[in-house]
């Protein structure tokens, strides 16, 4: 029978023109007594080069050395005559390999009336590393950023994407939780991750923004207005060869540094710069959201061939499956450094746990707040944007704000502040032992 005339790139390909290659993204162990996994998750570009007949892909098949890692995925695929197609795994279809991954192995595609296509496919690292979109400075007490790797729901071009939230400890259910206590997730501002800072992965230029999106009433429902912006309020930023995308944001929330002069809701070429770590907008419901979260990840866009998921490895957080975390000392949960790793592969139902940050009780080291008053008030209005822009107002103008805002916090909401003020008073006292000592 002969096998298909076909070309084939797997995605995200490595550089080397002798060799196929596939860049892994190493996932974070879930705990410090564990080891580091590896997701693959197959994204193929497949072109029928007969210019007469299609073709039906039926199976595809991964081999490893150790047998027992190997996958056969059925599918249903038609490339017609002279035409191409990309494939991309869902959920179901991950391939949770140890690290590093067993290399190389042998891709098999078989297509109906044909011998199987195959050939060898070498493993190497992804080393591109990014700052994680949330700051430490912004969480409460017990609480801690959520979200897990190889596991975003929907697939396709988003396969490494991430959903993000924010955990916290309840104490009326003795369990973490992404609700604060009391709430039933029936309104958007029962989720912590609502209306929280967004930070940018790394340098880059804006290329997409919107911001004007209406909320979804209620977690579970989608406006006609989100149908179509799908994304919500959003940005695209290229950052260096890959494009980022940061959605779901607040409506009116984006910096304003970084939208002025430019057209909404269209992409162009060179739009505001982006520093590591500027604020870019805040955590909403927007578009098609099913809750409040944070949506980020990273593609490539190969011209004339389609837009592929690329891994968003993380560098100084810590990770730890949020069943293990310690209510009142989370210092002493068994946290694993991330280094150039993607967030642990954890099995539902548990959301998972970020840390940022390193904690002063285990390893001496404090993160400072570059702007205290926004560390302390949170993310309840745009006092961080005022903060963050270039040119400050003068302080009666943020003194009235501050005004303003507290008396507009429901208890909660104070309490929270009150105990940032506390952490942020301690951060200051061993800055000034240590500067005393230093002279």
């Amino acid at each position: 029978m002969g096998t298909p005339d076909i070309d084939v790139v797997v995605y995200p390909a490595g550089s080397s023109t002798t060799q196929r290659q596939l860049q892994y993204l190493e996932l974070a162990p879930a705990d410090n007594a564990l080891a580091p996994t590896c997701a693959l998750p197959l994204q193929l570009w497949i072109k029928n080069n007969n210019p007469t007949k299609s073709i039906h892909l039926e199976t595809i098949e991964v081999d490893f050395s150790d047998p027992t890692f190997n996958k056969t995925l059925p599918v249903s695929v038609d490339i017609g005559p002279g035409s191409a197609t990309a494939f991309f795994a869902t959920n179901t279809q991950y391939i949770l390999l140890p690290s590093p991954p067993p290399s190389p192995f042998t891709l098999k595609l078989f297509f109906t009336n044909f011998d199987p296509w195959s050939d060898s496919v070498f493993f190497i690292p992804f080393t591109s590393t990014y700052q994680f979109p949330g700051k430490y400075a912004d969480l409460g007490k017990d609480e801690f950023w959520s979200g897990k790797g190889a596991a975003h729901a929907g697939g396709g071009d988003q396969i490494f994407h991430y959903d993000l939230g924010i955990t916290g400890f309840d104490p009326d259910l003795n369990h973490w939780s992404i609700l604060y206590p009391g709430k039933d997730g029936t309104h958007n501002d029962d989720y912590r991750i609502w209306n929280r800072p967004v930070y940018a992965l790394a340098d880059g230029v804006v290329t997409f923004y919107e911001n004007d999106v209406d909320a979804n009433p209620a977690p579970g429902t989608v406006t006609a207005q989100g149908n179509q912006k799908g994304w919500g309020n959003a940005f695209n930023i290229q950052h260096g060869p890959y494009l980022a995308t940061y959605m779901h944001m607040q409506k009116g929330s984006l910096n304003p540094a970084l939208i002025q002069g430019y057209p909404e809701g269209v992409e162009f070429q060179k739009g505001a710069a982006v520093k590591a770590g500027d604020f870019l907008g805040l955590a909403g419901n927007a578009g098609t959201s099913s809750a409040p979260h944070l949506h980020v990840g990273l593609v490539f866009r190969d011209p004339g061939k389609g837009q592929f998921s690329i891994p968003l490895p993380f560098s100084n957080v810590l990770v730890v499956e949020d069943s293990e975390l310690i209510a009142g000392d989370a210092a002493d949960s068994p946290w694993a450094k991330a280094t150039t790793q993607g967030l642990p592969w954890i099995a539902d139902p548990v959301n998972g746990a970020v840390a940022l940050g390193l904690f002063p009780k285990r390893y001496n080291v404090f993160q400072a707040a570059i702007d205290p008053v926004a560390l302390v008030l949170g993310a309840h209005s745009q006092i961080y944007v005022l903060l963050t822009l270039p040119d400050p107002p003068p302080i009666d103008v943020i003194v009235e704000q501050v005004r303003t805002q507290v008396k507009a916090m429901a208890p909660a909401d104070r309490e929270r502040a009150v105990g940032r003020l506390k952490g942020l008073q301690e951060y200051v006292q061993v800055l000034e032992k240590e500067l005393g000592q230093a002279r």
